[in-house]
């Protein structure tokens, strides 16, 4: 049940619809698909019921295999991976369920890409199969039988597992408690396609790099359904930028009452995973609505949360400007919300970050490492500019040398490579004396990073530094 109460319930009106045509006339000119066609989704249905009868057949005591994130939210667009989660008793051997999946994997010739990632903090299976990519985590309860599926959304089920399995868990419980607060499921879903094309486009998309991602943006625009529950997609959308303008962040976006659930088996383990205002920096608190209850912008930091703000702003001035005119001018508006940001003009100084491997198995586990570090590297890089003036910002864009290694089920010696940059500007210091040095940051960071127990030989980190006022030329794939 929402905690919110609306602010209008109003049916749509004329020019509701109108301003409905006019972002369908513009979204005609996006150069992206937010929808698939009948015949796609009908593919990815067919995908999931396949994996899971082979999950099924590969394990020796019952299973489910259930979608989470975006495909169970219906916000899923094409080049989007599936997220799905295998429940199992405690009484499967893991590894021997990972086995047999991988051998029913290679066995099938439409599989195009299988690395297995049994020792992460969720074990992970990373697979493209008829050409649709999959990522299958796993969560092994602590009982010898399956219970229902509606039981996997109470708290009971937590009963005895330990942090990790919770963590697997937490995706699916999240987007089943998600749905039953959503007014008009439809509207929500279009809204939330545009909503992440928007941050996609001008470049704060991403956890990883201070940013939010799908479920972040889905939990914002969930609130603003909630305070609008019949608007219509355009609506909706409008809406969003104006209640984030004027969001007292720190303030928390909640959906739902915090719960806190200690009594027997573990849960006084896991309550203290449920958020409080003493947890981390706590800029930008997005509650999870399930239980327990976590932040999904954990990793935003000052610079990042000052780039959406401004960007919200810009947003909300450009439709606020346009409201009422004509479709032809109104879908102009909303044409020029989507324009990429010209990340590569905006910065006097660059950081690229080139990760690489020279196995699949390998590169998929360090990439992985490389990029869950970059939200800390951004952190350092505001802490050596210390209180001077700047900004400091992550383009969540990958750049990739994509090898024939990555595309099959074996591995090569090939390396695979994948480079971020990060953005900079800083005043200089009016203060005589006053240096500003990034070079320490930098250093401390390959050295902690480098220094990751599970790194191997097959790995490889470069941080190179950009003086792009000083004529040092950016490469030539950075646009």
């Amino acid at each position: 049940m929402s905690m919110h109460t609306p602010i209008s319930t109003a049916a749509p009106e004329a020019s509701d619809y109108a301003d409905a045509f006019a972002l369908h006339t513009a979204s005609l000119k996006f150069d992206v698909q937010l929808d698939f066609t009948a015949q796609e989704a009908q593919q990815r249905a067919e995908l999931l019921v396949h994996l899971r009868g082979m999950v099924s057949q590969c394990a020796r005591g019952d299973t489910y295999l259930l979608p989470f994130g975006s495909y169970a939210l219906g916000i899923d667009s094409p080049g989007t991976d599936i997220d799905a989660l295998c429940v199992c008793t405690s009484a499967e051997d893991l590894g021997a369920l990972f086995a047999a999946i991988e051998r029913a994997l290679r066995a099938d010739e439409r599989t195009t890409h299988l690395v297995l990632i049994p020792e992460a903090i969720v074990p992970t299976i990373k697979l493209c199969l008829r050409g649709i990519d999959v990522d299958l985590i796993f969560a092994q309860l602590a009982r010898a039988q399956l219970p229902t599926i509606a039981e996997l959304e109470t708290e009971d089920v937590l009963c005895g597992l330990d942090l990790n399995a919770v963590r697997a868990l937490n995706g699916y419980r999240v987007a089943q408690c998600m749905r039953a607060l959503i007014p008009h499921l439809d509207h929500w879903c279009a809204a939330v396609k545009i909503i992440k094309l928007w941050a996609k486009r001008r470049g704060l998309y991403g956890n990883s790099f201070g940013f939010l991602g799908g479920i972040g943006y889905a939990l914002l625009m969930t609130l603003v359904h909630q305070l609008y529950p019949n608007a219509l997609t355009a609506t909706l959308v409008e809406k969003f930028f104006l209640v984030l303008e004027r969001w007292p962040w720190p303030t928390p976006v909640m959906l739902n009452e915090l719960q806190r659930r200690a009594r027997a088996g573990n849960l006084e383990r896991i309550d203290e995973m449920v958020w409080t205002r003493e947890i981390g920096a706590n800029l930008m608190p997005i509650l999870t609505p399930a239980y327990p209850a976590m932040n999904a912008a954990y990793n935003v930091n000052r610079s990042t949360l000052a780039l959406m703000k401004a960007e919200i702003s810009r947003a909300r001035e450009l439709l606020e400007q346009s409201r009422g005119s004509e479709v032809g001018e109104r879908a102009t508006a909303w044409q020029t919300l989507f324009e990429p940001a010209q990340y590569f003009t905006r910065y006097p100084i660059y950081i690229e970050l080139e990760i690489k491997a020279t196995s699949a198995h390998a590169y998929e586990i360090w990439l992985g490492f490389v990029e869950s570090r970059i939200a800390k590297l951004v952190l350092g890089l505001e802490r050596a500019l210390g209180a001077v003036q700047g900004q400091v910002q992550p383009f969540p864009k990958a750049f990739r040398a994509e090898q024939s290694a990555l595309a099959t089920p074996a591995t090569s010696n090939s390396a695979l490579t994948t480079s971020y940059f990060i953005g900079i500007d800083y005043q200089p210091p009016r203060r005589a004396g006053v240096r500003i040095s990034l070079t320490p940051t930098v250093a401390d960071f390959r050295k902690r990073v480098n220094a990751w127990e599970k790194k191997t030989e097959e790995m490889s980190l470069r941080l190179q530094l950009f003086r792009v006022k000083q004529g040092d030329a950016l490469p030539s794939y950075a646009t």
